[in-house]
């Protein structure tokens, strides 16, 4: 995801003028440049369209000739799965949203999409996934930092987290691109040891000697804790201008200041201007999960997902469900529907309900998902 829109307000270090297309661009005028991407999958933060993948965009905003080459056919999963055949109609629907207040999802029917009866099944098979397999098999995706928070809170002590301070054994992922150790944003890396700890400028630092989970590259340097337990991505811009003017005092010291070429070279090294930001990588957002990929993916889907604005609510569900190489999981409810392929993507045979009645067959939706909307959760069977 490459952005092309500033903030107003900076939660980190700015290069450039935050605009990375256009830097990015502006850098070599005269360069030739290939972005491939995925349309259906989510835009940058805060924009509803790639700008980096829009050619009308560069041309008009950025005054570069640029051209388009659509690829047609998927080489993302295995052999055999049809995941990509299912993603292949939510892609249908991200270009023909459905004209109902409820969406569908295309969920049902699949040979590699299993559908599981609550929550926590969903996580127990998570649970179960990573202890035997590995903490890079398997990710859980779900909607909000917030969400993620609650998760984690649920899956630690299933590992044997004993307490909610970070420990030895721990999943982190990386939110900001680290000049100290090579990390980026994204890479997820586990804890093999925590040292001492620092207060400074407002906030905790920690030692701390962690490893790529993929490529099992390791580092040992400072990291934020507070970044971990605020359940934000980063630091606010507060926090942020504390450790600034923190640096700043201490190259006054050393009499280093602003204008000498010392104080940005510096900057470059600094241990604490350069801590390791991240947070707990036990489940993801769908923008962290973003370009990863892992044989199993199990997809928390809250039931609000369903209003969400299209066509924006299926490029969120595009991009989860094609995140699993092999077998994805999603936990049973209303939104979840067959599509008849002869009859096109967006013909719903069949759907799920809220009460479990899997016999109900050819509902017709309106501007309500079905009748059973209206009934409580798990409402036995004839109760209605």
């Amino acid at each position: 995801m490459i952005s092309d829109m500033g903030q107003d307000q900076q939660s980190q270090a700015r290069f450039g003028s935050g605009r990375l297309l256009s830097d990015l661009l502006g850098y070599n005028p005269r360069g030739k440049f290939v972005f491939i991407g995925d349309n259906c999958q989510l835009p940058p933060v805060n924009q509803s369209f790639s700008p980096a993948l829009t050619a009308s965009y560069i041309k008009s905003a950025l005054g570069q000739e640029a051209e388009e080459v659509e690829l047609t056919q998927v080489m993302r999963q295995k052999d055999g799965c049809d995941i990509p055949e299912a993603a292949e109609r939510m892609r249908n629907l991200y270009k023909h949203p459905q004209q109902t207040k409820w969406a569908g999802f295309p969920m049902r029917g699949w040979k590699n999409i299993h559908i599981v009866g609550s929550q926590a099944e969903l996580l127990n098979l998570y649970l179960e996934d990573i202890k035997t397999l590995g903490l890079n098999h398997s990710t859980l995706i779900t909607s909000s930092n917030k969400q993620c928070a609650v998760l984690t809170g649920l899956i630690r002590p299933s590992l044997g987290r004993k307490s909610p301070r970070l420990e030895k054994g721990d999943l982190l992922l990386v939110t900001q691109n680290n000049l100290i150790s090579g990390f980026m944003n994204g890479d997820l890396v586990k804890v093999d040891h925590v040292g001492g700890s620092e207060f400074r400028a407002g906030l905790n630092f920690v030692n701390v000697r962690v490893h790529d989970l993929f490529s099992h590259r390791s580092a040992d340097q400072l990291l934020i804790e507070d970044i971990i337990y605020q359940n934000n991505t980063n630091l606010n811009k507060w926090q942020q201008d504390k450790l600034y003017v923190d640096y700043y005092k201490r190259m006054q010291k050393q009499g280093i200041g602003q204008k000498d070429s010392r104080f940005e070279e510096n900057m470059l090294s600094d241990s604490y201007l350069n801590a390791l930001r991240a947070v707990w990588g036990n489940a993801l957002t769908c923008h962290k999960a973003q370009g990863g990929e892992w044989p199993k993916v199990f997809l928390d889907l809250p039931r609000s997902v369903a209003i969400w604005a299209k066509p924006y609510v299926y490029q969120w569900v595009y991009t989860a469900m094609t995140r699993a190489s092999q077998d994805l999981y999603v936990v049973d409810d209303f939104h979840n529907k067959i599509f008849d392929s002869h009859l096109g993507a967006g013909a719903v045979l069949s759907e799920a309900c809220a009460c479990q009645d899997t016999r109900w067959r050819g509902c017709t939706i309106g501007t309500q998902p079905c009748w059973r909307e209206r009934v409580p959760v798990f409402l036995p069977l004839g109760a209605v």
